[in-house]
């Protein structure tokens, strides 16, 4: 149905609606877009969708559309990024999907979040996120938002994590501190995201000695003792990486 719709311009109809209807037209055209991305079984489809200019009346709606418009439009939004068209986002998608994160409603945030994650995979996003003053909200998340606005930033975090300069960025904002309390006492997803994140950020001298002050060293421990097969591979490593200095050792031992 997807590949009808946009070989008969079904897509160029709705495009127009998200881009120029009433509210509610554009509130339903960007759920419709976010369908056809999300049903589309090609890469070559979501790119038709891309083609079309879905992107800019979406990032539009994200920026400055009513709150329905917002959550519909970032959740269509993380459809399209997650088939690898993350460039296409770079110049004016971040942004107000940042904005999002740090003031929209529950739902928008975990949206924006969501899409964010998928963007993240792409190194000059990754930049553009943290340009965009991106670490603090998403860090915000993380300690004091809903289990899937936390699943959602996590899994974002952990991709800015694989870089020096982002890994201290998201020490500075605080983001060592709630990855622990996450791999502590999360949903099994969420440790096992969370000790994938830490992995990454003990990569870095200074981020090492935040987990273990922040109390990383015991939940470690537990997920290497009686996690999953996923959770103990990423403490075993974490643990391995805390373990090149010698006060830690002695720590992980008692």
């Amino acid at each position: 149905t997807v590949e009808v719709i946009i070989k008969t311009n079904g897509i160029v109809a709705l495009v127009e609606l998200a881009a120029s209807g009433t509210d509610g037209q554009k509130e339903e055209a960007a759920g419709a877009l976010g369908k056809l991305a999300y049903n589309a079984d090609t890469s070559e489809l979501v790119l038709a969708l891309v083609k079309a200019g879905s992107i800019e009346p979406l990032v539009e709606l994200a920026r400055s559309g009513t709150d329905g418009q917002k959550e519909r439009a970032a959740w269509a939004l993380a459809k399209l990024a997650r088939r690898g068209n993350q460039v296409a986002f770079v110049k004016r998608g971040i942004e107000p999907l940042v904005a999002l994160a740090r003031s929209g409603t529950d739902e928008q945030k975990e949206h924006a979040a969501w899409t964010l994650g998928n963007l993240a995979q792409n190194a000059d996003n990754q930049a553009a996120i943290v340009k965009a003053g991106g670490i603090e909200p998403l860090v915000e998340l993380a300690t004091s938002g809903t289990d899937g606005q936390k699943q959602q930033v996590i899994w974002l975090l952990r991709f800015l994590a694989c870089n020096g300069d982002k890994q201290e960025a998201i020490a500075r904002a605080g983001g060592v501190e709630p990855l622990v309390a996450l791999a502590m006492s999360g949903t099994d997803e969420q440790r096992q995201c969370a000790a994938a994140a830490l992995l990454n950020l003990a990569n870095n001298a200074d981020n090492q000695e935040s987990i273990v002050k922040a109390g990383g060293i015991e939940p470690l421990v537990v997920l290497a003792t009686s996690g999953t097969n996923g959770q103990k591979e990423r403490a075993a490593w974490v643990l391995g990486n805390l373990a090149n200095d010698a006060d830690t050792v002695e720590v992980i031992i008692k």
